[in-house]
C-alpha cells in the first residue's frame, strides 16, 4: 500500500531542545516525504523555547504535558526530552491512548522500559525507540552482506567512536550526570553499541573500563572494553567524547573468515572497506553507492524512521525496530557500566544493572 494514500497522523513533540531542532530540520528538509505527519503541538517546560519551535513548525505550544495529553486527539507523541524524563513523559502519553516514540535511550532504568512495554501492550498502542542509523544506506548494505554470510564466520568486531564535546555541552541541568544521563556509553555510543548487536548478534559476555579523562564530569567521557559474541566472535570498543575540537570517527569494522567490512564516516554513513570471496556477486560492488554525506552525528535517516513508523501505525504492522530490541541494547549498556563498577567480567544473561545509571540522588 502507498503510505501517502493513508490518513495523516497528528503528532506532538515533547521537548524543544537540541534534538527537537534536528527534528524540525528533518521535517522541513523532507517535507514531501513526511507530508502525512502533521505536527499539531510542541511542549516544553521552557516557554520561550517551546514558542520558538512551534513558530518554526507552524503549530501551537504548551508548557504542560499533562494539560495537552488530556485534551489532545494526537495520534503520535515524539518524546525528545532529557533521558531521565523519557519514562514519565511516555507513560503520560500512553495512558492517554497516544502511540509513543522515544528518542534513545528508551529509558535509563530497565524496570521503566518494561513498565512502558506492559502499558503499551495492554492498551494496544505503538511504542518504539529511535534507531535512525539502522536505516543508513551503509548499514542496510552491511546487513545484507552479513545476512547472506558473505564474510564467513565472524572473527572480530571493532567499534570506534571518537567524538568531541566541549565542556559547555555538559553544563546544562542534565548532561554528564548519572541520575539524568549517563556518559558516552549510554548517550553518544548508544547507536554504535546497538549496531554491534544488530549486525553481529547477541553479546554473551564483556568487560569494560571507563573514566572522565577530558571533562570535569561525574560520568565517563571515555570507555573501552572487550566483548564475546554468542556466535563466537571477539570484539572491542573504544568510545570517547574527549577528542579535540571536532567529531572524527564513528565506525564498526567486522572481520570474517571470508572477508572484511568497515562502516565509517561521522555516523556510520560510509562503507570505507569491503572485501569478500571473489566468487560472490558482491565482490566487485561499487560501495560508493551505499555511502552518504552527513553533517553531524545525528545523520539524516530520521525521515526514513518516521516513514517506517507511519506505515506501521497506519497499517497495524510492526516492521520497525521492536521496543524489546531497544530494551536489549539498554541491558547491554547496563552490563558495560556494571562491569566498570564491579571491575568484573559480566555475563549478559544475568542482566546485571548499573548501580549509578538513572538512580536518583536520594536513592543512592
Amino acid at each position: 500500500m502507498n503510505p501517502f494514500s493513508m490518513k495523516p497522523l497528528k503528532v506532538i513533540l515533547v521537548g524543544a531542545g537540541r534534538v527537537a531542532s534536528h527534528y524540525s530540520q528533518i521535517l522541513s528538509t523532507y517535507k514531501e516525504e513526511l507530508k502525512n505527519l502533521e505536527v499539531v503541538g510542541v511542549i516544553d517546560t521552557k516557554e520561550q523555547r517551546a514558542k520558538e519551535l512551534a513558530l518554526a513548525l507552524g503549530c501551537r505550544y504548551f508548557t504542560d504535558v499533562e494539560m495537552f495529553t488530556q485534551k489532545s486527539n494526537a495520534d503520535l507523541c515524539l518524546v525528545l526530552t532529557p533521558s531521565n524524563t523519557h519514562f514519565e513523559v511516555a507513560k503520560k502519553a500512553l495512558v492517554r491512548g497516544i502511540n509513543t516514540v522515544v528518542e534513545k535511550p528508551s529509558t535509563l532504568l530497565l524496570s521503566e522500559s518494561l513498565e512502558l512495554q506492559e502499558i503499551a501492550n495492554t492498551q494496544g498502542l505503538y511504542l518504539a525507540t529511535i534507531h535512525q542509523n539502522r536505516f543508513n544506506k551503509a548499514v542496510v548494505f552491511a546487513k545484507s552482506i552479513l545476512e547472506n554470510n558473505l564474510l564467513g564466520s565472524l572473527v572480530s568486531v571493532s567499534i570506534r567512536l571518537i567524538w568531541s564535546r566541549p565542556d559547555s555541552y555538559y553544563q546544562d541541568e542534565w548532561h554528564g550526570k548519572w541520575a539524568s544521563d549517563g556518559g558516552v556509553v549510554s548517550q553518544q555510543a548508544f547507536h554504535h553499541l546497538d549496531m554491534a548487536r544488530y549486525l553481529c548478534g547477541p553479546i554473551s559476555s564483556l568487560s569494560s573500563f571507563g573514566d572522565s579523562l577530558g571533562h570535569p564530569i561525574e560520568v565517563d567521557d571515555t570507555s573501552v572494553g572487550i566483548m564475546k559474541f554468542a556466535g563466537g566472535a571477539l570484539g572491542t570498543f573504544e568510545l570517547t567524547t574527549a577528542a579535540p575540537r571536532i567529531d572524527r570517527e564513528a565506525s564498526i569494522s567486522i572481520l570474517g573468515t571470508n572477508g572484511l567490512l568497515t562502516i565509517g564516516g561521522i555516523a556510520l554513513n560510509k562503507v570505507t572497506a569491503f572485501e569478500c570471496d571473489s566468487s560472490s556477486d558482491f565482490s566487485n560492488v561499487d560501495t560508493g553507492n551505499f555511502s552518504e554525506e552527513f553533517d553531524s552525528g545525528y545523520g539524516i535517516s530520521h525521515h526514513r524512521v518516521l516513514q517506517e513508523i507511519y506505515r506501521d501505525i497506519c497499517n497495524g504492522t510492526r516492521n520497525y525496530v521492536s521496543w524489546q530490541d531497544s530494551v536489549e541494547t539498554l541491558k547491554l549498556i547496563h552490563g558495560i557500566y556494571a562491569s566498570q563498577e564491579l571491575r568484573a567480567v559480566i555475563d549478559t544473561k544475568q542482566n546485571s544493572l548499573s548501580r549509578k545509571l538513572g538512580i536518583k540522588e536520594e536513592a543512592k
